[in-house]
């Protein structure tokens, strides 16, 4: 129970993180396709038994439409020798965010798959949008 008040929590691991290294809270499974390198030891949902459910939090960085191609995989390359610096990763990774590796290109077919899914998700709910 989390202050008393609640039986489950569904925060992301970057939020979690803090109460289960403190012993407030004991992770029961997580929600992405594969274990967490943050919570090696605790199954995904589908590994404890409702195969077929996926979801993760993320962030990502953008730019208005238009920008130049140059502008964009400068940015891109930027970003990825940040992200793939050792002291940077350690960071991310006490604060419970493990980087996704992606292109310009590989970000664009992530962002088209998880919308794919949301909308799957919203049409078998039967959730009417106006």
């Amino acid at each position: 129970m989390v202050a008393g008040r609640i039986d489950y929590w569904f925060p992301p691991i970057s939020i979690a993180l803090a109460a289960v290294r403190g012993g407030k809270v004991v992770p029961i499974a997580v929600t992405s396709a594969k274990r967490s390198g943050l919570l090696p030891d605790v199954p995904t949902l589908a590994e404890a038994g409702l195969a077929g459910f996926e979801a993760s939090f993320w962030n990502g960085v953008w730019v208005p439409a238009k920008t130049p191609d140059e502008i964009v995989n400068q940015l891109s390359a930027d970003i990825a020798s940040a992200v793939s610096s050792q002291a940077l990763r350690e960071r991310l990774s006490k604060m419970g965010v493990e980087p996704l590796d992606l292109n310009p290109a590989g970000f664009e077919k992530f962002i088209r798959r998880e919308t794919e899914d949301s909308v799957r998700i919203v049409k078998a709910a039967g959730i009417k949008v106006d």
